[in-house]
């Protein structure tokens, strides 16, 4: 399958994935579930998450491979009279620079399972201790989901089992 070209994708005026959050990082705030503190978010694309999180009294970092991502992340934090910390990066190389009192990746664009693999596996040192790491991903029955989104290939589904084992270590609140 052909690399999706996000800049590309996010230049467009719309906000591809619309302007609030997801709804499991509404549940993670309303549940107590995300530390207070620094967050780190992981292919957070235009900012929807960070933005909501920094409107919440969070200090967020959002990181993506894609600049036209990032400058709509910022205008959108303007919008919303907040500040979000933006860099470019991949998840792996964003994963270097904590520790963070919590990490989210909602729908990060990994190309590959090798790739989520070796950026879960970086997930716990970029962590204070007692951090939390909210992950949000297509699961491996969502073939039909995976289809209709652009990015990489089916090689990015993932059972919850399968990224249970990938997070070694973590205590799981949930995976379903």
């Amino acid at each position: 399958m052909a690399a999706v070209d996000w800049d590309a994708r996010y230049a467009a005026k719309k906000y591809c994935y619309g302007k609030e959050p997801n709804a499991c990082v509404v549940e993670a705030i309303k549940n107590g579930w995300l530390p207070k503190g620094r967050v780190l978010l992981l292919g957070e694309g235009e900012g929807r998450n960070a933005v909501y999180l920094a409107t919440q009294g969070y200090a967020c970092v959002a990181t993506d491979p894609s600049p036209a991502a990032l400058t709509k992340c910022a205008k959108l934090a303007k919008a919303r009279g907040v500040h979000v910390e933006t860099f470019q990066a991949d998840a792996i190389e964003a994963l270097g620079t904590g520790p963070y009192d919590a990490i989210v990746s909602v729908f990060c664009a990994y190309r590959t399972a090798r790739q989520r693999k070796e950026a879960q596996a970086k997930v716990m040192g970029a962590l204070w201790p007692g951090g939390r790491f909210l992950y949000v991903g297509f699961g491996a029955d969502h073939g039909n989901v995976e289809r209709s989104v652009p990015g990489p290939g089916p090689d990015r589904l993932a059972a919850p089992d399968t990224i249970v084992a990938e997070l070694g270590g973590f205590d799981v609140v949930e995976a379903t």
